[in-house]
């Protein structure tokens, strides 16, 4: 009973500083990367025939000329609200999910293909979460007028199409999350790499876990691109099915591939791997130090 109360205390432990550490981790995330995001949301949603922007630059430039640089961060307040739980959910998802693989013996390594798993559980659990703070966050991205604020419009997607209307794109965003397999294998390999001969993973160089973390989400972002192309046109698209592009996933990879080749599953796809080099390596980053702060990680 006592050994049982012992496990259950850790497990509750375990899960605070991955949450505190998490939502920390998001908070960074948000603030370093939503300005690319909203130039990769633009591009990735620009229809054939419409050259607003002819490429990232281009996409910059012309934001920030019309709408100041406010623009870059329009729908960020539910991504400060709903990334840093997201996140906070991941690494508790992929911590619990390590610990499912290790059993009683935290002091063994976790193999590639047991990492890929844990990662890919994390992403799915935190799909949930991810899919309608991204919905919302993309519906005012590709605004460039004035827009609603993020709950004014949850408020009129509810009254106007019903609250599930507010998951739209959840089956490909959950799709697109067991790239965190490949997410967490490049990140744990890389520290295993930078980790000092007889030391643990709290023990290496902020520097290395930067790294560490930019490798990570460049490694997500080449396997799951061409289903976030998607994902953005789907979650961008009318809510109403009689007055929409795509009548659903499969149309719309049909679409792309139809009126703009390969290249369509790749619009935008410059400024996300550089926007995931700065990002995840504050998200990894910020994570790994405020855990070292709570006394570092177990395993």
């Amino acid at each position: 009973m006592a050994e049982e109360k012992k496990g259950e205390t850790g497990a509750l432990v375990r899960f605070a500083k991955d949450f505190v550490a998490g939502t920390v981790a998001g908070w960074a995330q948000v603030l370093v990367g939503q300005p690319f995001d909203t130039i990769k949301v633009r591009l990735q949603t620009q229809k054939p025939g419409d050259n607003t922007y002819k490429g990232p630059i281009d996409a910059f430039t012309k934001i920030r000329a019309k709408e100041g640089l406010g623009g870059f961060y329009k729908g960020t307040m539910i991504p400060m609200i709903g990334v840093g739980a997201c996140v906070s959910v991941q690494f508790a998802a992929f911590t619990q999910a390590k610990k499912w693989f290790l059993g009683d013996n935290t002091s063994r390594p976790l193999s590639m293909n047991e990492l890929f798993w844990a990662g890919a559980f994390a992403g799915v659990a935190n799909s949930v979460l991810s899919a309608p703070i991204e919905h919302i966050r993309i519906r005012l991205q590709v605004q460039s007028g004035a827009t609603l604020s993020p709950f004014a419009l949850m408020s009129d997607i509810k009254q106007k199409y019903g609250l599930g209307a507010i998951w739209k794109g959840w089956g490909i965003t959950a799709t697109r999350e067991f790239a965190y397999g490949a997410y967490f294998v490049a990140y744990e390999a890389s520290l295993r790499l930078f980790t000092p001969k007889g030391k643990t993973v709290n023990d290496v160089h902020p520097i290395w876990l930067m790294l560490s973390g930019a490798l990570g989400g460049e490694a997500m972002w080449i396997v799951s691109y061409p289903i976030d192309v998607v994902k953005s046109r789907i979650q961008s698209d009318h809510l109403d099915p009689k007055q929409a592009t795509y009548k659903g996933v499969a149309d719309c990879f049909k679409y792309v591939w139809r009126t703009e080749g390969m290249y369509g599953f790749w619009k935008g796809f410059v400024p996300c791997a550089i926007r995931a080099f700065p990002v995840n390596a504050a998200t990894f980053a910020a994570y790994e130090l405020v855990m070292r702060m709570m006394g570092g990680r177990d395993f």
